[in-house]
């Protein structure tokens, strides 16, 4: 494998050797260089833009402040795909961590609760079943009702409660 990388080196810089010595030298290594100079204008606008795009919060405080309440919460997230597939049960953290993949690929521009809710929160994106919560009692409802429920009970300073704790 090493005596390959290094003829393949050798036969790299012999062939810049050739092409210098060759008739147009200049005009050719002049157009290499400018469309290596190209692609690197494109490489760093592209580094810029994935940076200023992980510099904007991924979701709205009012989305932030719901996965929060559904990461602390001790009840049971249940998700059907369809009726082949066996269903997925979580706890609050890890489906409130599997809504935030969710939104990171697929509702990264949402602008508010509602729009989240209808797109990203309230069911299997693609045979739409809801998700459910089984409440200690075993009875299953809606992720959705759920949901409103449980932001309705909390006090009106909704952001103050997703600082991080």
């Amino acid at each position: 494998m090493l005596r390959r990388l290094i003829a393949h080196r050798h036969f790299l810089v012999g062939g810049l050797c050739v092409l210098m010595m060759a008739p147009g030298c200049d005009e050719r290594l002049k157009r290499l260089i400018t469309e290596a100079s190209k692609r690197q204008e494109k490489r760093e606008a592209w580094a810029a833009k994935a940076a200023e795009k992980q510099l904007t919060p991924e979701v709205s405080p009012e989305v932030e402040a719901a996965l929060a309440v559904v990461a602390r919460s001790d009840f049971k997230f249940i998700v059907r795909k369809n009726d082949k597939e066996k269903e997925r049960r979580y706890n609050g953290f890890d489906f409130a961590e599997m809504l935030r993949f969710k939104t990171k690929w697929l509702g990264r521009d949402i602008p508010d609760f509602k729009t989240w809710m209808r797109e990203i929160g309230s069911g299997v994106f693609f045979s739409g079943k809801a998700y459910i919560v089984q409440l200690p009692d075993g009875t299953e409802i809606e992720f959705r009702t759920w949901l409103n429920n449980e932001l309705k009970a909390l006090p009106n300073d909704l952001p103050e409660t997703t600082g991080g704790k």
